[in-house]
């Protein structure tokens, strides 16, 4: 999928496996997606998932986008 259609994008992905480097090129892929809509600075959370609470990440993926047209929420290690 090419950065300029963002049509195809999915509101949900769930990447893992045990390779860092594909699971880092993965997610810099669809964050720079998503940044291509509008500022990330605004609507982009990250969490750990040892640490994050449950209501937490599922106020973040609720939120309306303030400069774009959707959010990105990251929960590392689920």
């Amino acid at each position: 999928m090419a950065a300029s259609d963002l049509s195809g994008l999915k509101p949900v992905y769930l990447i893992f496996g045990k390779e860092e480097l594909l699971l880092e090129r993965a997610l810099r892929r669809l964050r720079d997606m998503v940044a291509a809509e509008g500022d990330p600075d605004f609507d982009f959370d990250s969490f750990s998932g040892e640490n994050a609470k449950a209501d937490d990440v599922i106020a973040a993926a609720n939120t309306l986008p303030f400069l774009a047209p959707r959010r990105l929420v990251i929960v590392r290690d689920a």
